[in-house]
Parts: structure tokens; sequence; C-alpha cells
């Protein structure tokens, strides 16, 4: 499908923090494309914050997680009522066809997920999707087929000064009196989560090397935080302390971020802050990859990886050789190449 001019779209994806960033340049190439378009965002109401500020989107509907089947359906008659010319599926999961189950009759385009090119790359490592593959460039080809493979997308979250401010005192009052560096060292899946003891030699080798100050974010249940944290003075573990826009803010104001393939090392990169991406079961083929020129991927060249599309595939090895395999002076050595002031 082409773009029309003056339309009303409805974009549609629920989850997860890194899957809703790559959408983001949806918007903002519609909004190029006609600066006269409507745009409407719905999503779960605790993933609004990274669309909050956008100026491409004009509205954010949300919705709560838990919303029963009826819920949907009086939603779904909200919408029909909005005069939608468009309403585009980013997601494909059970809860959007539900929803556009109730939508029929709206012109509806959706995003056909690789399955059958995921099944083969996992279980058989036949590469259908190629290393080029864009997660967000596919999004828009679900509206434009066409779409110029030559534009480079980048995925976009928008912070106020406000916010950045009121995050400066927050810091602050955490003893973060400096220019700092973020590690993000849990993750969703265990399997993205590098090694604990790579994380505290980096960190200690860090620290004597250079006069930043080192900040650990997470969600309340990374315990890895903690166990960084009481192995290393000094650092200041602001692990389950921020929400997810304060986290965001924070990490705009860092000299880098380094962590695994997450959703808040993709936020850093959304925010403006090169990343140093740790990669083990997931890769490039799968949507896990860096947009900044900047950023810097460490990975192994392991027959076996990419294992799964967000690391939730066990590894059938005794040792998970696609993370052990990293080593702390790898990651050193990517931490001085993308933070300017961690080399002067």
């Amino acid at each position: 499908m082409s773009v029309n001019t003056h339309l009303k779209y409805l974009l549609i994806r629920f989850s997860s923090i890194g899957d809703i960033i790559f959408t983001t340049p949806l918007p903002e190439w519609l909004k190029n494309n006609d600066p006269d378009c409507i745009v409407h965002f719905l999503t779960l109401s605790e993933y609004t914050p990274l669309l909050e500020n956008n100026p491409f989107i004009d509205k954010i509907i949300h919705i709560n997680r838990n919303h029963s089947r009826n819920k949907l359906k009086q939603i779904a008659n909200v919408i029909r009522g909005s005069g939608y010319d468009l309403v585009v599926d980013l997601h494909n999961s059970l809860r959007s066809k539900i929803l556009r189950y109730d939508l029929a009759g709206i012109s509806t385009s959706v995003y056909k997920k690789p399955r059958w090119k995921r099944f083969l790359l996992f279980y058989f490592h036949l590469n259908r999707l190629m290393d080029h593959y864009d997660i967000s460039r596919k999004y828009i080809q679900v509206i434009d087929h066409q779409q110029d493979d030559s534009i480079k997308l980048i995925p976009k979250i928008f912070l106020s000064n406000q916010e950045k401010i009121r995050v400066r005192e927050f810091l602050s009052s955490y003893g973060v009196k400096k220019e700092f560096i973020v590690f993000v060292p849990g993750s969703a899946w265990p399997n993205k989560i590098w090694k604990f003891k790579g994380y505290i030699e980096t960190i200690r080798t860090f620290l004597e090397e250079q006069t930043l100050d080192v900040v650990l974010l997470g969600g309340k249940n990374d315990v890895i935080c903690d166990i960084i944290s009481e192995q290393i003075k000094g650092v200041k573990n602001l692990k389950g302390k921020s929400n997810l826009r304060m986290s965001l803010a924070i990490l705009s104001l860092a000299q880098t971020a380094v962590g695994s393939d997450t959703g808040l090392i993709h936020g850093s990169e959304a925010v403006g802050t090169n990343v140093v991406m740790i990669k083990g079961p997931t890769s490039k083929a799968t949507g896990a990859s860096t947009h900044l020129t900047n950023s810097i991927e460490l990975k192994t060249n392991l027959w076996c990886r990419p294992c799964s599309k967000n690391g939730s595939r066990p590894c059938y090895r005794k040792k998970q050789l696609c993370m052990d395999s990293i080593t702390s002076s790898q990651v050193i050595e990517a931490i001085n190449i993308v933070t300017p002031i961690a080399t002067t």
C-alpha cells in the first residue's frame, strides 16, 4: 500500500520496550511524507512513557495488560467511531488479532512476522533474513512496500529539558556528582545476561583507570545489580529506584551505556547515548542491533547463534559460550573507544 495524503492512522504495538522503540521511525516517516496526516498509537499502559513527547505522534491510546475481552470490544467500538483511514497492526499478537476481528470493515495493514524464516535460522541455521535485516524498516514496509532502503532509520525517544534537570537532581541525591557511565546488567531473559564476574572485573578495572562515576540501572528483580554493588564500593546502584521515563533520562545524560540486547540499551541509543552491546543468543537477523554510528556490538561467531529472537530458548551447552567467551578486556576496550571522556 502506498501512502496517501491527509490520512488518519492508528498504529498498534502493545509490547515490549525494544519492539516499541523500533516502531518510532514509522510515525516520523509518516509525518515527513505528509505533515498533515494524523497519527495515533495504541499500546499497553506501562509502555506509554516510550512515546510521550514524540512530536510525530498526535495521541497515545493505552490499555491495561489485564483488560478483559469485553473491554477490548469497548475499545474497538471507540476506535470504530474515531474515523481512522488505516489501522496498522505492528504486533500481530493474539490481543491485536482479537482487536482486528472487532474492527472488521476498517482498512487494516498487518506486520507479518517472519516465523518460518526464524524457524529455519534457529533450528537449521539457514539465514533467510540476511544481515541487513532491519525491523524498523519492516514496520514501514507494512504501509509502503517500496520504502527506500538507503534511508537510515534511527529509533528516537524524546525527553524534555525539564526531565533532564530533574534527573540531574535525582542523581545528585544518590551521590552522582560528575560525569558517569551506565551499566544495565540485567535482562528479562537469563540467557541474555552476561556473567556477573565479567561485569565486576570490567567495572573494577574501569574505576581504576577512569574518573567517571558508575551507575547501575535495572528493574527491582535484577539481582545482578545487587551482586555487583555489594562487590564494588562506590558503584551507584539505582536498580528499581527510577521509573521507565526517569531511566531513559538518566541514559540520555550518560557518557555510555553498557549491557546486553535489552530494552534499556536500545532506549539508550534512542535518546542519543552510544552503547556497548554484549550480544549472545540474539543477532541482527532477529532485530538485535545497534543504530548509532559510534556504538559497538560485542559478539562471538558461533555456528549456533542466534538461537532465539529474545534469548528465551535454553542453551543446549553446559556453558553458554556465546556470552561466556566475551571477556572483560574486550568490554573495557570497547568502552574506551565509545566513551570520549574515558580516553582523555
